[in-house]
């Protein structure tokens, strides 16, 4: 399976260009999710050699394919912030919400009381960051995110 992800990601850069598909991969807005995804591949190729446990692989497996799927959403416009949406409203990751959320609330605090304006985060007020790269509480079309789900 983890070949097949692998033979995807060659297909795609045969059909636009190696360069031009590294470019896009390693764009700020899918940088992480790249990182991520290609990091993914490796770990479950490795530890599949290795022989492992079965449910470990299978785990890992799994989180590669949604890690995939993060990845492959982030070419769609606004693709991220549907999904999130979807997801938050559906309620199904609930506690990784409610810590997103709780982070933001802390950032924010320490972003306010700071007197240059920047936290200790090297934010700046400005930004309203999330873990995932969505954008919990602002209109606002500069998000980024621990997943790059910023500008397009």
């Amino acid at each position: 399976m983890t070949t097949k992800f692998f033979v995807a990601l060659c297909a795609t850069g045969f059909l636009s260009g190696p360069r031009a598909q590294c470019k896009k991969m390693w764009l700020p807005t899918r940088r992480w999710s790249t990182a991520f995804y290609l990091l993914m591949i490796i770990v479950v190729f490795v530890v599949a050699l290795l022989k492992q446990n079965v449910f470990l692989v299978l785990f890992l497996l799994a989180i590669e394919i949604i890690a995939g799927a993060w990845y492959s959403i982030s070419y769609i416009p606004f693709g991220r912030k549907i999904v999130l949406s979807f997801l938050r409203a559906t309620g199904v990751c609930f506690p990784c919400f409610y810590v997103s959320d709780n982070v933001q609330e802390c950032y924010a605090k320490n972003v306010k009381s700071s007197s240059s304006g920047s936290s200790t985060f090297g934010g700046s007020s400005s930004n309203n960051n999330t873990i995932f790269g969505g954008n919990t509480k602002s209109n606002s079309s500069s998000s980024g995110g621990l997943f790059g789900g910023g500008k397009k």
